[in-house]
């Protein structure tokens, strides 16, 4: 069974929760990224545990000087609010 890790913000949770419920032969686990620098070693640890990292870029940046490892595979996830902008007039979401 593959392992797939999110490492996010306060959405973490219930998107590793979300996906869980929707996939049986995986299992999904969240790691927030607040708890990620007050524990590196135990989340780097999971880190490369996992056969599959999802984490947003500005995130990774973020954490790569704490230790998170450069070559890990990893699938951009995208932060709306980081990585978006929205009209505030017309309410058009656009990057």
């Amino acid at each position: 069974m593959d392992n797939w890790l999110i490492v996010s913000n306060c959405q973490t949770y219930g998107l590793a929760n979300n996906l869980q419920a929707q996939l049986s032969d995986v299992t999904v686990e969240g790691l927030d990224v607040l708890l990620f620098s007050a524990q590196p070693e135990a989340s780097i640890s999971k880190v490369e545990a996992a056969d599959k990292l999802f984490i947003p870029r500005e995130i990774r940046e973020t954490l790569l000087p704490l230790g998170l490892p450069e070559d890990k595979s990893w699938v951009d996830l995208p932060m709306c609010g980081a990585a978006c902008k929205i009209d505030p007039l017309s309410g058009v979401i656009g990057v």
